[in-house]
């Protein structure tokens, strides 16, 4: 199976490359940004007329949470427009999209909530980029039947994003080494992921044709404060956190406070393959550490 990747050099697209290059039954394309620019119709249905891949796997967005609120109009330029255009262009050459998307459309207000969310609870984005993906989610649904929008959570993995600096885990080992004392948000609670992880789950679902909306991620949850104090441990680095409220740390786009997510219909089907949150990451401490 073809499998084109667009936005091949970020956090996710490099690893599920990787993965991709990995299994004999697929065959990768990576697209950069310079390659595959979502914002450009007629250039993807171009470059997909040409590649005419089986399936299209996107990893690109801007997700820069306090870029989005300050430029809302880039935010859903790229998250809204671009999936309607990746969903218009694979329609065109008959490949199934995959698709990223966040448990940011999620409000996540209530503190009382115990379970996580599942893919048929109602959603309610509080900020710019999770009404953009949003958005996204609803231009896919409306265009090409042959998709997987997989939401996804807290990620960290090889390569770190560009966009935010790295991942959380890389920025508190690099924080560690510098300082012995740290505060660590705890009052947002969601779900650590790892990208092999994730990547390896991709995989899983581009062999069938269960298409719709998945929940991906590592079980279990987490608030900032917890992974932290798991990283530091893990690394058996002496690092003191302390815990404080969002408010304190000095956060102003609205994030939810508890966005923690079910891979509910992966486990219907018998397909759910995502570790605990704690095995992922002592994996991905081990790999950085050497």
């Amino acid at each position: 199976m073809k499998v084109a990747v667009v936005g091949a050099s970020g956090q996710v697209g490099s690893l599920l490359c990787r993965v991709l290059d990995e299994d004999s039954a697929f065959s990768c394309v990576p697209l950069n940004h310079a390659a595959a620019d979502v914002t450009d119709l007629e250039g993807l249905r171009q470059l997909f007329r040409e590649l005419r891949p089986s399936a299209v796997c996107s990893t690109a967005a801007f997700h820069n949470v306090e870029e989005c609120e300050k430029d809302p109009d880039a935010a859903f330029r790229v998250n809204a427009l671009g999936a309607r255009n990746l969903a218009l262009a694979c329609r065109d050459v008959g490949a199934s999209l995959l698709w990223f998307s966040t448990d940011y459309v999620f409000g996540g207000d209530k503190a009382d909530r115990t379970r996580g969310y599942t893919e048929f609870d109602p959603v309610g984005p509080g900020n710019a980029y999770a009404r953009s993906k949003l958005a996204g989610e609803q231009y896919i649904r409306s265009i090409w039947p042959e998709h997987f929008i997989v939401r996804t959570a807290w990620l960290f993995g090889a390569s770190g994003s560009r966009s935010k600096g790295g991942n959380f885990v890389t920025t508190m080992l690099r924080l560690g080494k510098e300082r012995r004392h740290l505060r660590v948000i705890d009052d947002q609670v969601g779900s650590p992921t790892s990208t092999r992880f994730l990547a390896l789950q991709v995989l899983a679902l581009l062999r069938t044709e269960r298409f719709g909306t998945v929940h991906a991620v590592c079980t279990g949850s987490a608030s900032w404060y917890d992974l932290a104090r798991e990283i530091f441990r893990l690394a058996r680095m002496d690092v003191a956190v302390f815990p404080v409220s969002t408010e304190e740390y000095g956060q102003t786009v609205p994030r939810p406070r508890f966005s923690v997510l079910e891979n509910y219909v992966l486990s219907l089907e018998g397909m759910n393959r995502m570790p605990p949150w704690q095995e992922a990451l002592e994996r991905y401490v081990r790999e950085v550490l050497g």
